[in-house]
């Protein structure tokens, strides 16, 4: 089989591409990775200097230490781990791409695609709380992902006594209540002079 060169044209066969060894490599690293395989031929572009081709050595190092991460589903940055799954991952190269004019070009490592997964990561534990709070709020059939249930009465779960009041917070309570409706009484006696 006949490959063609897309920048010279000139025409050589599949075996000489795969002779190298870390050609060969880093084309089964690569395509290890089949989630992310497409986006990852342009991530690792990036790390191209800007007047040579990238070297199969280089491509075959940047995509051993890439793998094992992204297989593992998590990232380190600075000493704190992040889950990251492979969705991170894509999203995180597409996010580079799509603003490479702003990076320095070419990028020598793969610590500012690791801190945007990590930076989706703490987005979508804060998202999860927020919701569990909601749902601590309102209880588990009020939630911002479905609206409000209508005319369901929940019961208290089997097995858990709602606890009494404490009498001081009963007793300050009832104080509230009576200033308050002395309060109210006041006002409506001021208003009907």
């Amino acid at each position: 089989m006949k490959l063609v060169c897309p920048v010279c044209q000139a025409e050589f066969s599949l075996e000489a591409a795969l002779n190298d060894r870390a050609a060969r490599d880093a084309i089964v690293l690569a395509f290890r990775m089949t989630e992310i395989g497409d986006v990852l031929i342009s991530y690792v572009q990036l790390f191209k200097p800007a007047k040579r081709a990238l070297s199969l050595s280089k491509l075959e190092k940047m995509l051993t230490e890439l793998v094992p991460i992204v297989t593992a589903g998590k990232v380190s940055v600075q000493g704190t781990e992040y889950p990251a799954p492979q969705a991170y991952f894509r999203q995180a190269m597409e996010t580079m791409l799509a603003s490479r004019e702003s990076l320095i070009l070419p990028l020598s490592n793969h610590r500012y695609l690791f801190k945007i997964i990590a930076g989706y990561t703490q987005k979508a534990s804060g998202q999860a709380e927020r919701a569990n709070e909601q749902g601590r709020k309102y209880g588990e059939y009020h939630t911002a992902d479905k609206p409000a249930a209508r005319n369901i009465v929940v019961a208290p779960a089997p097995g858990k006594v709602k606890a009494e009041m404490p009498a001081r917070v009963r007793e300050n309570l009832k104080r509230f209540a009576q200033n308050a409706q002395h309060y109210i009484d006041k006002k409506g006696a001021e208003d009907g002079e």
